[in-house]
């Protein structure tokens, strides 16, 4: 009888007959002469008769050849045997034999797995693996594109160009610049010019975490590696982005030892999880970020050189914004669109002016704040300097009135005398609205004749556009005469 805590008292051939009977794979007990002695319900409907008709009959008769005679002779198991069953049923079976205590063999137990059963299972593993892996490329994917990156100066054009160029190859890209340029959003744009847009792109601030904490986020870790670890133990991002890309921002702050297992995985594409042994291959892309100057640290002795080689295989300097002042008006007009909802609203002249003049030693991500504190604090259309954050006011050393020299060279082409009236004008917002009313009283108001006035006035057609609403010359057309102002 068996007897067991909580458990109802049964006897062994009524508990083993109650197993069988709940599987839902065939399942046969044969003797050594080959009768079927026992039968559950699965193989029943498997074979296609009630049991009554099954029981008792000889094997040789359901099947031809029948494999236990094998099993119950040698006495070893076999496995993965395919069959087909009444000429239409496709099975896997697994046949192995039944010991008494005394060492001998009494009959054969055989468990068959319907191919059919096996497939539909095995669609629905894959189906639930894809799901898996969508949700991970929904958690880790590039969403810029080299598209996004705004600006039409030669140094962003250049650094564009070089960065489309690396896409196309395998090669660790290293890319250097002062916070808030833009390197995140080159990385990814990277990605998803490569052959490896649609992989994952994980990514991961080294400054953000301690040594100890970016070992596990890397690399993983097994279950009980360290106190606090997830039962069963977590997958690193090297895993994660396996067959994609790893973007590592702020590189330079990776701890000395963590370099070397870095650039021992990055030499090897292997490595073991915290507290693991067994070794775990990936085929990783790398592209890594820094504000720092990484040869200077490597002639200082905190940054390896083996692995500042190896990372800058692709080498690309992101430049300032101050480097770049071309950019700045279609930067600051891209942001306002992005976070203005009625976008009726423009930047006065002496705005824009001040963009030029300050340095942003924040770069673009400072640009981009700027624009949201300007929003946040006005509600006029027209964003003038004294809607800027208070620190940049104080900074803003360009009142709107300041008298100019005039520049003879920019009445260039207006066939204009020296006592014309429009010489007359002498603050910088009067010269520049009759400059710009005579420009287009000769070129016209065609998308052409724009351009040409922008290009000749040194300036954006988004900030012509922006002008031309500011000091109402929107309506003027061809032969009109503009009033001065």
């Amino acid at each position: 009888m068996l007897q067991y805590q909580n458990f109802p008292i049964m006897n062994e051939r009524d508990f083993f007959r109650s197993v069988f009977d709940s599987m839902t794979d065939g399942v046969i007990i044969a003797n050594k002469e080959g009768q079927l002695v026992y039968a559950n319900e699965a193989y029943a409907t498997l074979y296609g008769k009630p049991l009554e008709e099954l029981i008792g009959k000889k094997l040789t008769e359901l099947v031809k050849n029948p494999l236990i005679f094998d099993v119950i002779a040698s006495g070893k198991p076999k496995e993965g045997i395919r069959l087909m069953i009444r000429g239409n049923k496709e099975t896997y079976l697994s046949i192995s034999p039944v010991f008494n205590k005394e060492g001998e063999i009494i009959c054969g137990v055989t468990i068959f797995k319907e191919v059919e059963d096996l497939r539909r299972k095995m669609l629905d593993y894959r189906a639930r693996l894809h799901k898996l892996r969508d949700d991970l490329h929904t958690q880790h994917q590039a969403y810029m594109t080299f598209d996004d990156i705004i600006g039409d100066s030669a140094a962003i054009r250049k650094t564009v160009t070089l960065a489309r160029q690396a896409a196309e190859k395998n090669h660790a890209v290293l890319l250097q610049g002062e916070s808030g340029t833009g390197k995140d959003a080159f990385a990814q744009a990277i990605h998803n010019a490569g052959f490896r847009t649609g992989r994952p792109f994980v990514a991961l601030n080294c400054a953000c975490l301690s040594e100890n904490l970016v070992e596990s986020e890397l690399f993983g870790y097994v279950s009980g590696a360290f106190t606090g670890a997830a039962k069963g133990g977590k997958p690193g991002l090297f895993e994660i982005a396996d067959g994609g890309t790893l973007f590592l921002d702020e590189i330079g702050d990776l701890k000395f030892e963590m370099q070397a297992k870095l650039l021992r995985t990055l030499e090897t594409g292997e490595f073991s999880r915290v507290g693991g042994t067994k070794p775990i291959n990936v085929n990783v892309r790398l592209i890594c970020a820094t504000h720092q100057n990484i040869e200077k640290m490597v002639y200082a002795g905190t940054f390896r050189e083996d692995l500042y080689y190896r990372l800058s295989v692709l080498l690309l300097e992101i430049p300032a914004l101050r480097e770049r002042p071309g950019d700045i008006e279609g930067l600051a007009e891209h942001f306002l669109k992005a976070q203005n909802d009625s976008f009726d609203r423009f930047f006065h002249p002496d705005t824009l002016a001040f963009f030029h003049s300050y340095p942003w030693p924040g770069n673009i991500r400072e640009l981009r704040n700027t624009i949201s504190a300007i929003l946040c604090f006005t509600d006029s259309n027209i964003l003038r300097p004294e809607h800027l954050p208070p620190r940049l006011q104080r900074l803003n050393s360009a009142p709107a009135a300041d008298v100019i020299p005039l520049n003879p060279s920019s009445f260039a082409g207006l066939g204009l005398q020296k006592d014309s009236p429009l010489s007359n004008h002498r603050t910088r917002q009067d010269l520049e609205a009759s400059l710009m009313a005579s420009k287009i009283k000769i070129y016209g108001h065609s998308v052409q004749a724009k351009k040409r006035i922008a290009q000749e006035m040194g300036i954006s057609l988004a900030t012509l556009y922006n002008k031309m609403r500011f000091y109402g010359l929107t309506g003027l057309r061809s032969g009109q005469q503009a009033a001065d102002r």
